[in-house]
């Protein structure tokens, strides 16, 4: 089995890190636990699995590369070697000869697929195998130093200069002095290389001057709402702790993801996402719901709880009768995603399943630690990067990057890292700016995850303007479109925030009436209940119909309860 970078392998003699000990696993205790031997004292202790750490890979070129990036040829060439190495990876009884039987059929030498095995089980992702591009010797000189120094030194005394000299005026001063100097001259086109690669910025600076410079590649400056004098606004963040109070002891990637046949799930990406990370896409035959019978199931279950909030729209008109669902609804969607991860995780997996006999979280640490009868396949490798599994899976954009920042859907959104790319020029044709790859996540779209391919890692990138709410993707288009049902033609940031402001301001009215009428029907419920005085003309009550009439009566309340009801 492979112990890829970003994965930590859980299974007896497998080697792993806590702090910054190296252990080996001796034994499975449980979905949260195992017993580890460190290396260097030889002391067995309990690990718990929150506290693991994956090991960094030592080459850099074993770092994960950005999928969307990938040329569809290379991506291909990856996806064939791949599959020409499957059926040898995880074999403990792999020969030369099974190696050169593959090698035979992908018509390469043994070697070659000896070489595609290691950069696999290296790093365990696809994208090891792409072809490596040899760029000829391109960004290591072949020139003198002496040529090298007359070609540096007239590039900052000549072209740098705000007599602005041309290319060509520049090739000839590098030439002259060559000659002068009795040294062989470079071509042309080196120095015009050499030009090229100077910075877009650093040539503005030089030869138009530094304020020229900052208005094409400064950042704009912008105004925070508010922030009129010192300490009148000082801004702290928060994050939401993923935190279920019943242990959730799940986690691994699948071996297949059985998808229906939806558009969202034949896109590009989820393809190339599911191979890197080894996981087999299939979709379900057309017209065959027999084929996803397990998940329509569960599905349903989920429905008829849902159908008890307030809210439902119910399995049809006819089940919703006269209820009014929109009238009754008071939950918003991070409610809602709330409610169905304790559903899931504290009701569902815990309860007896009819069939099962137990409950499922049972059977699944029945199927991984094993039982007395049946021993499990033990426990899966646990990804430590959940941030770049995300970012991996999440759909990409492309977009210059302009002196204000980026713009997505009519949103700014800037950050001091995309700075130095403030109208960068294409590397592959200098005429054209540059783009670069952003991800969104469409349940929050205030933050932008910028791919720097410098350094190839992410960055997040938020609104420019930091005092504008967060939205989902579905909210921005719902504003979009009432703006244009308004009549309005040229939609722009503040239009769009200013009509969300509307529509959030309609929903929490509509809650406030929503509960004043539940308090309404409640406080008319407990007053035809009530105890009512007796006409004169009828005899007292007896002491049966008393404690007749105070058990029908509304139970006692908490104080802040009668307040409402009040």
């Amino acid at each position: 089995m492979i112990n890829a970078p970003g994965m930590i392998e859980l299974r007896p003699g497998a080697t792993i890190r806590c702090g910054d000990h190296r252990y080996l696993i001796t034994h499975l205790l449980d979905l949260e636990s195992v017993l580890a031997r460190e290396e260097e004292s030889g002391k067995v202790e309990r690990l718990y699995l929150n506290d693991l750490i994956a090991t960094q890979p030592d080459d850099p070129a074993d770092q994960a590369c950005e999928l969307s990036s990938v040329d569809e040829a290379d991506w291909q060439t990856a996806e064939e070697r791949f599959a020409t190495i499957r059926p040898l990876l995880g074999d403990v009884r792999r020969t030369r000869e099974s190696v050169a039987i593959r090698a035979q059929a992908a018509k390469v030498h043994t070697a070659t697929v000896y070489h595609w095995l290691k950069l696999y089980e290296r790093t365990g992702r696809v994208s090891a195998l792409l072809p490596t591009r040899h760029n000829g010797g391109r960004g290591k000189s072949r020139l003198s130093e002496e040529v090298e120094a007359i070609i540096n030194d007239t590039l900052e005394n000549y072209y740098l200069k705000q007599q602005k000299p041309s290319a060509q005026k520049t090739c000839l001063e590098v030439i002259r002095l060559c000659r002068q100097a009795r040294l062989k001259p470079p071509h042309p086109n080196t120095i015009r290389q050499r030009i090229a690669s100077l910075s877009e910025e650093l040539k503005m600076k030089r030869r138009r001057g530094a304020k020229a410079a900052r208005e094409k590649f400064e950042p704009a400056a912008g105004a925070f709402p508010g922030a009129d004098w010192p300490l009148a606004y000082v801004q702290i963040d928060h994050t939401m702790l993923d935190i279920i109070s019943t242990p959730w002891p799940c986690w691994g990637l699948m071996g297949t993801l059985h998808a229906d046949n939806a558009g969202e799930f034949r896109g590009q990406m989820l393809k190339r996402a599911c191979a890197e990370y080894g996981i087999n896409l299939e979709w379900r035959p057309v017209a065959k719901p027999n084929y996803g019978a397990h998940i329509e199931r569960l599905l349903g279950t989920v429905l008829k709880e849902i159908h008890s909030l307030p809210g439902t729209t119910f399995s049809g008109p006819k089940e919703k009768g006269a209820y009014n669902s929109e009238k009754e609804a008071a939950m918003t969607l991070s409610e809602l995603e709330e409610w169905l991860a304790v559903f899931i995780t504290q009701v569902y997996h815990q309860r007896v399943h009819s069939e099962l006999r137990t409950s499922p979280i049972k059977r699944y640490e029945e199927g991984l630690i094993g039982t007395k009868d049946r021993p499990g396949i033990g426990l899966p490798d646990r990804v430590s990067d959940e941030d770049r599994l995300r970012l991996d899976f999440m759909p990409h954009l492309e977009r210059t990057i302009q002196p204000r920042g980026v713009v997505v859907d009519e949103i700014h959104y800037f950050s001091d890292v995309l700075r130095r790319f403030i109208n960068a020029a294409d590397p592959d044709d200098p005429r054209y700016k540059r783009k670069f790859i952003f991800k969104r996540d469409p349940r929050d779209i205030s933050v932008l995850y910028f791919y720097d391919p410098d350094v190839k890692r992410y960055y997040s990138i938020p609104y420019r303007d930091t005092s504008r709410p967060a939205l989902s993707i579905w909210e921005l288009r719902e504003a979009t479109g009432r703006l244009k049902e308004e009549g309005r033609r040229d939609i722009d940031e503040n239009l769009i925030f200013a009509a969300y402001a509307r529509m959030r301001a309609a929903e929490e009215q509509a809650v406030r009436e929503t509960k004043r009428a539940r308090r309404g029907g409640q406080r008319r419920l407990r007053h035809q209940h009530a105890v009512k005085p007796q006409p004169p003309d009828r005899p007292f009550p007896s002491d049966q119909d008393e404690e007749q009439s105070v058990q029908a009566s509304t139970p006692i309340m908490p104080f802040e309860e009668m307040e409402e009801l009040g």
